[in-house]
C-alpha cells in the first residue's frame, strides 16, 4: 500500500518526465503504518536471526517469513512515517510499537533505539512521549546508567529490577487485599488437611 499505484477509476493522474499522464501512488496513512510497525514489533528479527539455521516454519514468499521483518525492511517505513505531517499526532501506542519494532529488529541495541526515540521526541515533544507508562518505562530502559534489561510484560523497569532482586510478588507476604498468608501469591495458604 505504501508504494502501490492508485489506478482506480477516477484517481488523479500526474504528468511524468515524458509528458505522459500516469496514475500516482496511494498516500500512506497512519493506520497502515501502525499496522506495519506492529507487525515488526511482533515478528521482527535481527538479520543474523533471520538467516539462522532454525527450522523454517514459513514459506519464504509470505510476509511472515522471518527475513521479511528485519531492520533493512523497517528503515524505509520509518522514512515514510517521517514524511507525514506532524499533525495529527500518532497515538502513544503507535509510538510504542515503532520503538518496539526497532528493539526487536536490532536485538535491543540501545544506540539505535535511542536515535529513534530522540527523533520522535523532537517531533512530538517530551511531554507527549512520556505521558504513557510503557513509554516512560522504555525511556528508563534506554537512558538508565546501569543498563537494565527490558523484560516483556513488566510494566516498568523498576518492577523488573525488583523481581530480579528476588523481591517479586512470590516473596511478598499477603495479597492485594492485605491478608497475610504463607507467601503464596493470591492469599492461598495451606489446605485444612495440613498440605
Amino acid at each position: 500500500m505504501l508504494s502501490q499505484v492508485n489506478d482506480e477509476r477516477g484517481a488523479p493522474l500526474f504528468e511524468n518526465e515524458g509528458g505522459k499522464l500516469v496514475p500516482g501512488h496511494y498516500a500512506p496513512a497512519m493506520p497502515v503504518l501502525r499496522a506495519l510497525f506492529l507487525g515488526f514489533a511482533r515478528h521482527g528479527s535481527r538479520r543474523d536471526d533471520a538467516a539462522s539455521t532454525r527450522p523454517q516454519r514459513y514459506r519464504g514468499d509470505l510476509p511472515t517469513s522471518p527475513s521479511a521483518w528485519t531492520l533493512d525492511a523497517l528503515l524505509p517505513i520509518l522514512r515514510v512515517f517521517q514524511s507525514l505531517p506532524a499533525e495529527p499526532r500518532p497515538s502513544r501506542s503507535t509510538l510504542f510499537w515503532i520503538l518496539t519494532a526497532f528493539r526487536k529488529t536490532t536485538g535491543d541495541r540501545r544506540d539505535v533505539v535511542r536515535k529513534v526515540w530522540e527523533m520522535l521526541e523532537g517531533r512530538y515533544g517530551e511531554r507527549y512521549m512520556v505521558s504513557q507508562q510503557r513509554l516512560r518505562s522504555l525511556r528508563e530502559w534506554l537512558y538508565h546508567p546501569e543498563g537494565l534489561v527490558w523484560e516483556e510484560g513488566v510494566e516498568s523497569v523498576a518492577e523488573g529490577k525488583r523481581e530480579a532482586d528476588g523481591k517479586g510478588e512470590a516473596e511478598v507476604k499477603g495479597d492485594r487485599s492485605g491478608r497475610k498468608e504463607d507467601g503464596v501469591k493470591g492469599g492461598e495458604g495451606k489446605r485444612e488437611d495440613g498440605e
